[in-house]
């Protein structure tokens, strides 16, 4: 129940403080090259030795929150920031908030529904509630269009 307080006061701050950044002008046209995988690989592949490394000492709890979204945003951000800039990167960044907000309730859904249904169910329904959340955000951006 600690993690579910913590995430909504850090969506309640960061959400409004990021919507400046919602807006910015197309991305520069870009091309992928060759080191952008592996790049992407060796970002991911550090946070994990860092978190590994400091685990014992930091405890499970901020384990897994250091193991998630380090990974995913920091490698995000590698790849984007030298090929489309910052404004658009900060932009990808600030309209990935919202969508974490499903994240969060599918593993509230994974957490209470393990126990009773088994893993794989309970998986199977968060992955459905992440999912039912993002089709609500897409759905709610195409109306106000």
């Amino acid at each position: 129940m600690n993690a579910l307080v913590l995430n909504a006061a850090v969506y309640a701050v960061t959400i409004p403080l990021s919507w400046r950044y919602r807006s910015s002008a197309p991305p520069r046209k870009f091309l992928r090259t060759r080191y952008d995988i592996p790049l992407r690989a060796l970002a991911a592949a550090i946070v994990v030795v860092i978190v590994t490394t400091a685990s014992h000492s930091i405890g499970s709890f901020a384990s897994g929150m250091f193991a998630l979204f380090p990974i995913v945003f920091c490698s995000s951000i590698v790849i984007l920031h030298p090929r489309v800039g910052g404004k658009a990167t900060a932009s990808v960044m600030a309209h990935a908030q919202a969508a974490l907000i499903g994240l969060t309730l599918g593993f509230l859904a994974v957490h209470f529904l393990a126990e009773p249904l088994g893993a794989w169910p309970a998986l199977a329904i968060g992955l459905g509630v992440t999912l039912a959340w993002s089709g609500m955000l897409l759905m709610v951006r195409s109306m106000a269009r």
